[in-house]
Protein backbone atom coordinates (compact mmCIF):
# COMPACT_ATOMS: atom_id res chain seq x y z
CA UNK A 1 0.00 0.00 0.00
CA UNK A 2 1.11 3.55 -0.75
CA UNK A 3 1.39 6.54 1.56
CA UNK A 4 0.39 8.98 -1.22
CA UNK A 5 -1.69 8.47 -4.37
CA UNK A 6 -2.41 10.96 -7.16
CA UNK A 7 -5.76 10.01 -8.67
CA UNK A 8 -5.79 11.92 -11.97
CA UNK A 9 -8.74 10.07 -13.55
CA UNK A 10 -10.29 10.16 -10.78
CA UNK A 11 -11.14 6.64 -9.73
CA UNK A 12 -12.45 7.99 -6.41
CA UNK A 13 -13.32 5.22 -3.95
CA UNK A 14 -11.77 2.47 -6.11
CA UNK A 15 -8.29 3.84 -5.34
CA UNK A 16 -8.67 3.83 -1.53
CA UNK A 17 -7.60 0.19 -0.98
CA UNK A 18 -4.19 1.15 -2.44
CA UNK A 19 -3.67 3.84 0.24
CA UNK A 20 -2.07 3.02 3.58
CA UNK A 21 -3.79 4.07 6.82
CA UNK A 22 -3.00 7.72 7.43
CA UNK A 23 -2.03 8.20 3.76
CA UNK A 24 -3.28 10.83 1.35
CA UNK A 25 -5.24 10.66 -1.91
CA UNK A 26 -5.10 13.71 -4.16
CA UNK A 27 -7.75 13.85 -6.91
CA UNK A 28 -7.75 16.25 -9.85
CA UNK A 29 -11.53 16.60 -9.71
CA UNK A 30 -13.99 16.74 -6.86
CA UNK A 31 -15.01 13.30 -5.62
CA UNK A 32 -17.37 12.35 -2.78
CA UNK A 33 -15.61 11.87 0.57
CA UNK A 34 -15.43 8.35 1.98
CA UNK A 35 -15.84 8.60 5.76
CA UNK A 36 -14.90 4.91 6.13
CA UNK A 37 -11.20 5.45 5.40
CA UNK A 38 -8.23 6.65 7.44
CA UNK A 39 -6.74 8.30 4.34
CA UNK A 40 -6.89 12.05 3.89
CA UNK A 41 -8.76 12.92 0.69
CA UNK A 42 -7.77 16.16 -1.06
CA UNK A 43 -9.23 17.68 -4.22
CA UNK A 44 -6.74 19.58 -6.33
CA UNK A 45 -7.97 21.47 -9.35
CA UNK A 46 -5.20 21.51 -11.94
CA UNK A 47 -3.45 24.69 -12.99
CA UNK A 48 -0.37 25.00 -15.22
CA UNK A 49 2.98 25.23 -13.43
CA UNK A 50 5.95 24.61 -15.74
CA UNK A 51 8.58 24.76 -12.97
CA UNK A 52 6.81 22.11 -10.90
CA UNK A 53 6.33 19.90 -13.96
CA UNK A 54 10.07 20.14 -14.71
CA UNK A 55 10.85 19.06 -11.12
CA UNK A 56 8.44 16.12 -11.39
CA UNK A 57 9.96 15.08 -14.71
CA UNK A 58 13.43 15.16 -13.16
CA UNK A 59 12.19 12.98 -10.29
CA UNK A 60 10.76 10.46 -12.77
CA UNK A 61 14.04 10.46 -14.74
CA UNK A 62 16.13 9.82 -11.61
CA UNK A 63 13.75 7.09 -10.44
CA UNK A 64 12.57 8.72 -7.20
CA UNK A 65 9.00 9.14 -8.54
CA UNK A 66 7.24 6.19 -10.17
CA UNK A 67 4.32 6.56 -12.55
CA UNK A 68 1.74 4.12 -13.87
CA UNK A 69 -0.30 4.62 -17.03
CA UNK A 70 -3.30 2.30 -17.33
CA UNK A 71 -4.08 3.18 -20.95
CA UNK A 72 -2.68 5.58 -23.51
CA UNK A 73 -5.34 6.76 -25.94
CA UNK A 74 -2.81 7.91 -28.55
CA UNK A 75 0.61 6.70 -29.68
CA UNK A 76 3.21 8.06 -27.26
CA UNK A 77 6.28 8.40 -29.56
CA UNK A 78 6.58 12.07 -30.42
CA UNK A 79 3.73 13.10 -28.10
CA UNK A 80 5.85 15.77 -26.45
CA UNK A 81 6.70 17.54 -29.71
Amino acid sequence: RFSHVLDAVPLAHAVLPAVADGGRVVSTRRVPRDEGTNAEQVNFLVSPDAASLRRLLAMVAEGSLATRVAHAGAPLPGAGR
